[in-house]
């Protein structure tokens, strides 16, 4: 259809009139148009385009609707509609005779992911899924911790919002577990949407960043206090390395005991604006590293401090990760953004009473 839009606009086929026949394979609704005569002390090629113009302003939006409203909805979905739409009215845009000025594009709130959808390279290792149903939601709270220890300098207000301590964390488990929530992984979150497996009722995830001693000095025996999971995410470049963080031989003593144990880069860097080679070292390496060591291949991601572009998200899906999470705010996930899913922040000795506004009960 566009080419055939293509051929009806150009100047050497048709000079200063599009026949009715061409409209009508566009629009059965579509009326003769003809070019107005050249406005005097203006050349013919301008007059030619004026026409053209004039003409394309009129038809393009009949060629847009024509050809988005011919796609199935098996075939496309209605974001992908919108994006094909978007991309023929640009395609038929040169058309009018003249350059235009785009209009401004507002900064959005997260990043657009067009790329992520498309991924360049094949997918590998990724089990194959058929989805029936795109629009399946689940409203989960993936909160997000870090330290689970005292602040050692209070002036610290990085490390004061980002820690609570033990007893606060002790709070929150102890309500979990008393007010019905279960703990399930995001594995869990993701065959949910994928295939309908039933969640319990009142899911909660609980996510741990960073990997810090404390995670298991002080978090993990609390959650075998209240037989409860988490989700650890780590970054493998840190380990051994640092006595502030996990070692292996802890990391795999919570593997065995139903810990998720889960990949967040090798290194910490900020994933935006990277190239290929950069991404999968990020990515690839604490992968192979956490299944060598827990005889488990982490299928989930935590992009440090929550910030990826378009190229990092289609790096994850060449390594065969299945969801990643972020730090925006926000509880309900969908299968279509499995690479973005929102988190709740749990801030700096954020008392029980606070969660469970956020939350809800």
């Amino acid at each position: 259809v566009v080419v055939g839009c293509l051929i009806a606009f150009s100047p050497a086929s048709h000079g200063n009139t599009v026949q009715s026949a061409d409209l009508a394979q566009v629009s059965p609704s579509a009326e003769r148009v003809t070019a107005h005569p050249p406005t005097p002390g203006v050349t013919e090629s301008q007059g030619i385009n004026d026409g053209i113009a004039q003409t394309t302003d009129l038809v393009r939006p009949m060629v847009v609707t024509s050809v988005v409203t011919a796609i199935p909805n098996k075939v496309v979905s209605t974001a992908g509609r919108t994006l094909i739409g978007e991309f023929l009215d640009q395609l038929l845009a040169p058309l009018r005779g003249g350059a235009s000025t785009p209009e401004p594009t507002p900064t959005p709130m997260r990043p657009i992911l067009v790329a992520a959808r498309l991924p360049a390279t094949p997918v590998v290792a990724t089990p194959t899924i058929e989805v029936t149903a795109d629009a399946r939601q689940a409203r989960v709270p993936i909160l997000m911790y870090h330290y689970v220890s005292a602040v050692p300098d209070p002036s610290d207000s990085l490390r004061v919002g980002l820690s609570v301590t033990p007893e606060i964390l002790d709070q929150h488990l102890k309500f979990f577990k008393a007010h019905g929530w279960h703990t399930v992984s995001l594995e869990d979150i993701f065959l949910n949407l994928s295939t309908g497996r039933r969640l319990p009722d009142k899911p909660i995830v609980l996510t741990f960043d960073d990997g810090y001693l404390d995670a298991y000095t002080n978090a993990f025996p609390l959650l075998k206090k209240y037989n409860l999971r988490a989700t650890f995410f780590v970054f493998s470049g840190a380990i051994g390395f640092n006595q502030n963080y996990l070692t292996w031989s802890q990391i795999k003593e919570m593997s065995r005991s139903g810990m998720s144990i889960e990949s967040h880069t090798y290194t910490h860097p900020d994933m935006r604006n990277r190239d290929d080679q950069f991404l999968q070292m990020q990515i690839q390496t604490p992968i192979e590293a956490i299944e060598r060591e827990t005889g488990k291949r982490p299928r989930f991601f935590a992009y440090p401090a929550g910030q990826y572009d378009a190229n990092a998200v289609r790096m994850l899906q060449v390594n065969g990760t299945l969801a990643a999470v972020t730090t925006y705010p926000g509880m309900v996930h969908q299968l279509s953004n499995a690479l973005t899913w929102d988190r709740v922040r749990v801030t700096g000795n954020m008392p029980i009473s606070a969660l469970i506004q956020v939350i809800g009960e």
